[in-house]
């Protein structure tokens, strides 16, 4: 009988402790559903606010940010402290920075391209290669522009002009009795974004490799 009451207490004890670790595990579930919840209505409407609002943002042209005087990252890391970079004002600088960092190499590598004559002189300079660099640097300045800026932006619009100029797809010449594949990315703003207009059509370029020194920055006091 003694035996008995001992499996018995002991029993109770187990079943209570797998009910509170069931409790507990039940609580983190939700917890965890609760989150996913949570990060799937946020956008960035949320996080930037500027969307439906007449800001600079909407006016932000390309010679806005282009000079003559060159601008070194540390100057740029140096702008604000990390507590102001988390803002708003601060974001959507950098995201026009570099909009306009990947355009301009896009634009310069093509320009190069065109002095047939001096180039000519370097036997390792392929037009090619640098031709899909170009297109490149240019794919992924339209990539962020389009994803990140409104549809009003003139900044987005002269970047999407000059991409459908130089590098649209459709543009593509096909030489006669033969088959051209290419992948092909419909680039979509992302939620919260006040983006109704622009979803262009990119070619991929998967095999294009472009290697950069690293530069170690140190960031600002």
């Amino acid at each position: 009988a003694e035996s008995s009451d001992i499996d018995s207490k002991i029993g109770l004890g187990v079943s209570g402790n797998d009910s509170a670790a069931q409790k507990k595990d039940g609580r983190k579930k939700k917890g965890a559903m609760k989150e996913d919840k949570t990060s799937q209505q946020l956008d960035l409407r949320h996080i930037l606010g500027f969307l439906n609002q007449t800001e600079w943002i909407q006016n932000l042209n390309i010679g806005n940010i282009m000079q003559i005087a060159p601008l070194r990252q540390e100057e740029m890391c140096q702008m604000r402290t990390n507590d102001e970079c988390m803002s708003r004002e601060s974001f959507l600088e950098v995201i026009s920075f570099l909009i306009v960092g990947y355009f301009c190499a896009s634009t310069e590598i093509r320009f190069i391209i065109q002095l047939k004559d001096e180039i000519s002189k370097f036997k390792d300079f392929s037009i090619e290669k640098r031709s899909q660099e170009s297109e490149l640097w240019h794919t992924l300045s339209l990539d962020v522009a389009c994803s990140f800026l409104p549809s009003d932006c003139p900044l987005l619009n002269h970047i999407l002009l000059s991409y459908q100029k130089h590098h649209a797809p459709s543009q593509a010449q096909i030489p006669e009795n033969e088959t051209l594949e290419e992948r092909l990315k419909i680039i979509k703003p992302l939620a919260g974004i006040d983006n109704s207009k622009f979803q262009p059509i990119i070619r991929e370029l998967p095999h294009v490799r472009i290697e950069l020194p690293y530069s170690r920055i140190k960031p600002a006091q």
